[in-house]
């Protein structure tokens, strides 16, 4: 090895030591951060709330703001949340109750298991369903008193899922909602996942069939698509994710698009 390739493979090493030095760091940082996430939880509320899924959030933070979440319940669109702001040396922790009608949270300090519940409870009467009796007439904001419980019930379903299945790379694509003063249409929810695994993952929890078919090999290139359907709390759930096939995929595909056009050209002489 000459002078150059040393020097090359001297400063391609170090890189890659210094890079695995700094992953090691954040990791542990990351780790410490919900130690004390944990913590927090344990001393302001109880042991069950430190055994909730705490996971470090790095997304849409200020600067010198770290923060991990913890969902109260998959299915709510409640949850709890440690934050810290190095800057100015204070740390809280606070539930945060998203609201899907009017896009806004409400975040509030959380100093004991009492007060946490009496934030819930508000909530809960805030939510609940409207009372429609069969022989009353609906109230003058009944559409929207029921778009916004739709709303909200859709709203925790994508939560749920992507709670649950954080691997499956879901993105919500389409919602359909469609109220009116005498009742509601099935909403709808269009979610596009990571791969044709994912669409299988997700589709098993909801009892859905996966349907595959494959796009015509073209350019060297084929693409498997998956697709699932199902209904879930009255809610009509359309999954969809997608893959490239490998190189031995494509030829044999080739191969039988190619022979299935013979064969007609064969028939139609």
């Amino acid at each position: 090895m000459n002078l150059i390739e040393l020097a090359l493979t001297t400063y391609t090493e170090s890189n890659a030591e210094r890079a695995d030095t700094e992953d090691d760091m954040a990791r542990e940082a990351r780790a410490e951060f919900l130690r004390h996430a944990r913590a927090s939880a344990t001393t302001n509320l109880c042991e069950a709330a430190a055994a909730l899924d705490w996971r470090y959030v790095t997304d849409n933070l200020p600067d010198d703001v770290e923060e991990a979440r913890a969902l109260l319940d998959p299915v709510r669109t409640e949850y709890l949340r440690y934050r810290v702001d190095n800057a100015r040396e204070i740390a809280a922790l606070e539930l945060v109750q998203p609201c899907a009608a009017c896009r806004t949270d409400r975040i509030s300090a959380v100093t004991s298991l009492f007060q946490l519940g009496q934030l819930l409870n508000e909530e809960q009467s805030h939510v609940q369903e409207p009372d429609r009796n069969a022989d009353q007439e609906p109230g003058p904001l009944a559409a929207l008193e029921q778009l916004e419980n739709t709303t909200a019930r859709v709203a925790r379903l994508a939560r749920r899922l992507t709670a649950e299945h954080p691997d499956a790379g879901l993105t919500v694509r389409f919602v359909s909602l469609y109220e009116n003063e005498h009742g509601s249409g099935e909403p709808e929810i269009q979610l596009r996942a990571e791969n044709v695994d994912a669409v299988r993952q997700v589709a098993a929890a909801l009892g859905a069939e996966v349907k595959l078919h494959r796009s015509e090999a073209r350019y060297g290139t084929a693409i498997e698509h998956a697709d699932a359907s199902a209904t879930y709390d009255g809610i009509k759930v359309d999954l969809t994710g997608y893959r490239t096939l490998t190189a031995d995929e494509t030829e044999a595909l080739l191969a039988e698009q190619n022979q299935a056009a013979e064969t007609s050209a064969g028939g139609e002489g």
